[in-house]
């Protein structure tokens, strides 16, 4: 079958997830798929797709329905709504319009099949729809479905929304024209064992790896200098405050690299006293920068750690770590969630029993000492990560997309 046409509805994610779709339209350009059309909600999004028609030209025709408003959430909770209401609420909202935006933009008249790169936006609201894109066959990707967490040991609290999710969640799995839920999750996949659920290996950007010594030149890293990457969305869940404080006790010879867009709730953590005096003595670089594919590349090749100490409440997969894998770079993170389990397991690197600046100023002493337990923790991380190759994430998605 040759499909009239392909929407790919993209919301809002972080930088380095724009890297996914990419990959997609690199495997859909070898397909009977002729045109896709991509919604970019934001700005960012809007400039990373005007460069994807560019590369693409010749093999997919390339549309872009960069200028409309992306579902938002809430901004203040409405008066006697809470939890889970709330959330049900949103979702509700949030679907509807994108189902609007479905229609208004051609619907199946127009559309063959709909991806949604990030459906978490929106599950609780498709779940409630039957045939949510007027019978349209459609797929999508989570990366933040958590009702598993506590039963397959990397979640330590009880949460109200792990008993109504599992089945809300198989409610989705149930509607008649989704084809595939993919998760990035192993552990989801197991734990819910449903022919329409399938794990997606992590992706990454196809681009020529600088060599380390252009990728530190273009930080302007010394030689001496230990780097220690934080990448991607920088925002308060990075921890980003208590890595400044750790570095304060860490060897002289440590730099934090943060490389990325910042949001607002990051500002004050980067104007403090410690944040400045590390300024000062170069210990604290910053690149508030969209990052695309090609400097993605660069803050791995000169990085020596990778930093993915998360908030506590952060328990879903992480992007990053596996980019550390992938780059056989060791990696420093909490106890907490699917990136304590990983990185603890398979011995990738530091992981913080205790959240205290001293635990954390130990554990970068102890990577940024020692290149010999660097290149292991390392080397364990490419042998984790090595089979997530950029054909094996989209080559799973483009089949389901052909193949319907």
């Amino acid at each position: 079958m040759t499909y009239k046409e392909l929407l790919i509805f993209e919301s809002g994610v972080a930088g380095h997830r724009l890297g996914h779709l990419e990959l997609i339209l690199h495997r859909l350009s070898g397909t009977s798929v002729r045109k896709v059309t991509l919604v970019a909600p934001s700005p960012d999004e809007a400039r990373a797709f005007a460069r994807l028609k560019g590369c693409f030209t010749g093999r997919l025709d390339l549309d872009d329905l960069a200028g409309i408003e992306a579902p938002r959430m809430f901004r203040t909770v409405p008066k006697n709504c809470h939890g889970p209401v709330l959330d049900l609420l949103q979702q509700l909202r949030q679907s509807a319009k994108l189902r609007r935006y479905f229609t208004l933009h051609g619907g199946p008249e127009r559309f063959d099949f709909v991806l949604l790169p990030t459906v978490d936006r929106y599950i609780w609201g498709l779940a409630m729809m039957r045939r949510p894109f007027d019978g349209i066959p459609w797929s999508a990707i989570t990366y933040e479905t958590m009702f598993h967490s506590r039963a397959v040991g990397y979640g330590t609290r009880h949460r109200l929304s792990h008993y109504y999710q599992p089945l809300i969640f198989r409610y989705l799995l149930a509607e008649p024209t989704l084809v595939r839920v993919f998760a990035e999750d192993n552990f989801l996949c197991d734990y819910v064992n449903h022919e329409k659920l399938s794990f997606l290996p992590h992706g990454f950007a196809v681009v020529d790896k600088p060599t380390t010594q252009d990728a530190r030149r273009h930080f302007a890293l010394a030689d001496d200098k230990v780097a220690i990457l934080v990448y991607g969305a920088i925002n308060g869940y990075k921890q980003i405050g208590f890595l400044i404080r750790s570095l304060q006790q860490a060897p002289g010879n440590t730099v934090a690299l943060l490389v990325g867009r910042q949001s607002e709730d990051i500002r004050p953590s980067l104007e403090t006293p410690e944040a400045k005096a590390l300024i000062a003595d170069d210990r604290l670089k910053i690149f508030d920068v969209y990052a695309d594919a090609e400097l993605e590349a660069k803050s791995f090749m000169a990085a020596d750690i990778v930093w993915a100490v998360y908030s506590k409440e952060r328990i879903q997969t992480s992007g990053i770590v596996a980019q550390a894998g992938h780059f056989a770079k060791p990696v420093i993170t909490g106890c907490e969630g699917w990136v304590g389990k990983v990185v603890g397991g398979h011995g990738l690197g530091e992981v913080l029993e205790a959240r205290t600046t001293a635990a954390a100023a130990q554990a970068i002493a102890s990577l940024s000492t020692s290149p010999t337990r660097r290149s292991r923790c390392g080397r364990n991380g490419w042998l984790t990560f090595s089979s997530h190759t950029p054909d094996t994430f989209a080559s799973r998605i483009v089949d389901t997309i052909t193949r319907t």
